[in-house]
């Protein structure tokens, strides 16, 4: 499988995320909607659906096929949801993984940091529903650390059996808003050529989700 291949316009894949129970969270299907081969640009729609199947968003995110390196759109890790009181903005972060992975190798940090831009609005004795203008500017920082490439596998998910490289790392979140830190352990299973196709996060131990590829659709 080669990037060349994978991400063709047109071509889709779908994951599905469960919770500790195994109980499906949330289904998400790709789509490469434009491929810029000077730019070396590839522009993805992601949709999301509930349970359920209800649609729960719709945005879009780059990845960049650079020489050596597949760079991933951070936004596929972590996204802050926007609500009524808030609404997020960040800037174009991405988490790098070299084309030629070897058992041992340690890969690059990376980070996506969001910002409140809308204050949240509060009911008060005194009145109506008012902003709390001191929370505006309020940053979550979500980041990927100590990333060690612990083996080359076989793993298998609904959408096939893939040569993967089973990548470990540690994860913080830092949400300035209302929450201590939280740290946990991630566990993925790259493909190269295009991308993870498993993953599993772990909390003290205790495996709190997962999500696997489930179908994938790639043009020859």
């Amino acid at each position: 499988m080669s990037a060349q291949t994978t991400f063709r316009e047109g071509n889709t894949w779908e994951k599905e995320t469960h919770n500790e129970k195994g109980k499906l969270v949330e289904r998400i299907t790709y789509k490469v909607v434009r491929v810029d081969t000077v730019k070396k640009e590839i522009r993805i729609t992601t949709t999301s659906f509930d349970a359920k199947g209800k649609q729960t968003r719709k945005i879009d995110m780059t990845n960049h096929d650079r020489h050596d390196t597949l760079f991933v759109d951070m936004k596929n890790y972590f996204m802050m949801r926007d609500d009524f009181s808030y609404k997020w903005r960040t800037e174009p972060s991405f988490i790098a993984y070299p084309k030629g992975l070897e058992v041992g190798q340690e890969l690059r940090r990376a980070t996506i940091v969001y910002v409140a831009v809308k204050a949240p609005k509060v009911a008060t004795q005194a009145g109506p529903a008012v902003a709390k203008n001191n929370q505006v500017g309020t940053t979550a920082t979500f980041t990927i650390e100590s990333r060690v490439v612990e083996m080359k596998e076989e793993v298998t998910t609904p959408a096939g059996t893939f040569s993967a490289y089973k990548i470990t790392s540690r994860t913080t979140l830092d949400n300035k808003l209302d929450y201590a830190p939280v740290e946990q352990k991630l566990i993925e299973w790259f493909v190269p050529g295009f991308g993870v196709v498993k993953s599993e996060v772990y909390k003290k131990d205790k495996n709190v989700s997962s999500w696997k590829l489930t179908k994938l659709s790639v043009s020859k």
